[in-house]
């Protein structure tokens, strides 16, 4: 047979449409899969504005590629709709059966491919409807049944993955629950500085005054429960200077950050800063910052709060065996 017979046993009118939708079957295939890589590769890497809105660009060219397909199907009338449902939905890996079944009719009319023996079945809209009826009720079980088995194991999957992460969750919670409660066995709670926090014993207060009689300065408390081989640290800073306030639009919150981590290594002889960066704690800016002092190491938070700050830190020797619980400590303080 020829190619011209096998156009007549088709609804595509001419060679030149066939080429048509074949330079388009093709454009949109290589473009979905290309989109494709493209996005999964840009995960976290580009602004949220952009990655949406070249997902909405890969969602316009697949749903451009699958008007296409379903356009071949209606005019090549070798396709059922069970078959294009089920590529559909195993998409995309089954577009690589699918791409050929599209492309095969139409390269056979443009002459690309040699055409079959014999003449396939020009059937009336009438007959094509109950052949493809009997194909889709074939298709319709086996995809039930394979659909039914997928989501089986799929589900079976899901709940042993959730089982596991809440287990795993679970004792991860009661380790550090545990821990948190032998190392930090005393609530205590201000009243004056406003603040309340576990420690692993009952903290001794001290007040504190900066600065030059009749000049401003600043008034501290100190809170310190001394465990032996570490100490749990709480200060309570009230400055005079009214310049200095975490709601003041001219006031640099993280300047003045930076210049109390280093007033606290200048001020001790012999140390020297390990590591300081921005946070954020209870929701205000912070810095987190570890510092080396005569063999001991500092390790801890400072914030501003209004017109006051606090210092939230612990200490031990650069030798010792385990560290504190800085972690629990730092979860444990709450302002009032």
């Amino acid at each position: 047979m020829t190619k011209e017979e096998y156009l007549a046993a088709t609804d595509i009118k001419s060679t030149k449409e066939a080429q048509k939708l074949l330079i388009d079957i093709q454009f949109l295939f290589v473009s979905v899969f290309v989109s494709l890589i493209i996005i999964k590769s840009l995960i976290g890497r580009i602004n949220d504005g952009i990655y949406g809105l070249l997902s909405l660009v890969y969602l316009g060219l697949l749903v451009f590629f699958v008007t296409e397909c379903m356009r071949v199907i209606k005019l090549t009338r070798l396709v059922t709709k069970a078959q294009a449902f089920w590529s559909v939905f195993f998409a995309p890996f089954s577009w690589f059966w699918f791409y050929p079944a599209l492309t095969r009719p139409l390269k056979i009319i443009l002459g690309k491919i040699a055409p079959p023996e014999k003449l396939p079945v020009h059937h009336t809209d009438e007959e094509l409807k109950k052949i493809r009826k009997v194909a889709d009720k074939k298709y319709w079980k086996t995809f039930a049944i394979v659909t039914a088995i997928f989501v089986i194991l799929l589900g079976a999957v899901f709940v042993w993955m959730m089982v596991g992460v809440h287990d795993y969750q679970k004792i991860s919670s009661d380790k550090v629950n545990d821990l948190s409660q032998k190392e930090l066995g005393y609530h205590y709670t201000s009243i004056d500085s406003g603040f309340e926090a576990d420690f692993p014993t009952a903290p001794t207060r001290q007040e504190h005054r900066e600065g030059m009689p009749g000049e401003l300065g600043t008034n501290y408390v100190t809170y310190e429960a001394d465990k032996g081989d570490s100490i749990y640290y709480v200060m309570h800073y009230s400055f005079d200077d009214p310049g200095i306030d975490e709601k003041s639009p001219t006031y640099n919150v993280k300047s003045g950050l930076e210049g109390s981590v280093n007033g606290m290594v200048n001020g001790i002889k012999g140390s020297k800063l390990i590591s300081s960066n921005f946070s954020f704690f209870l929701g205000h800016q912070a810095i987190d910052f570890a510092v080396d002092s005569n063999q001991k190491t500092v390790e801890g938070t400072f914030f501003f709060y209004g017109r006051d700050a606090y210092f939230v830190a612990v200490e031990y020797s650069n030798g010792a065996s385990s560290k504190p619980d800085l972690e629990g400590f730092k979860s444990s303080f709450k302002l009032r």
